[in-house]
């Protein structure tokens, strides 16, 4: 399958904001008040890249909670995985698009 860069690049500026949204809450997981709810929140979003991002979380789940010193690099897998799953998409989208035009120019 050959890649289309105009709907990779459509998938990661659409991902954008939701990996922004998601990464602070979970770094608003260490202030005061937020405590228990930023890494849930954040997940909720992160699993809109689901399986990638979905696999990645039960490998945290299995090693143990995220503690304050983990955001360094759970942060930047998580949202590499989340833009490149929405990539996966994109890609899947165009091909069966591509895929049905031809199936009814051959009828």
């Amino acid at each position: 399958m050959k890649l289309r860069t105009k709907a990779s690049l459509i998938a990661s500026f659409c991902a954008v904001p939701f990996i922004g949204i998601a990464a602070t809450y979970w770094h608003l997981e260490n202030q005061k008040g937020f405590m228990g709810y930023g890494y849930w929140l954040g997940d909720q979003i992160f699993n809109l890249g689901a399986p990638m991002t979905l696999l990645f979380d039960f490998y945290i789940r299995k090693t143990g909670p995220l503690k304050p010193g983990d955001d360094w690099w759970a942060t930047p897998v998580m949202c590499f995985l989340f833009v490149f799953q929405w990539i996966i998409w994109a890609q899947l989208i165009v091909w069966i698009r591509q895929r049905r035009l031809r199936q009814g120019q051959a009828s």
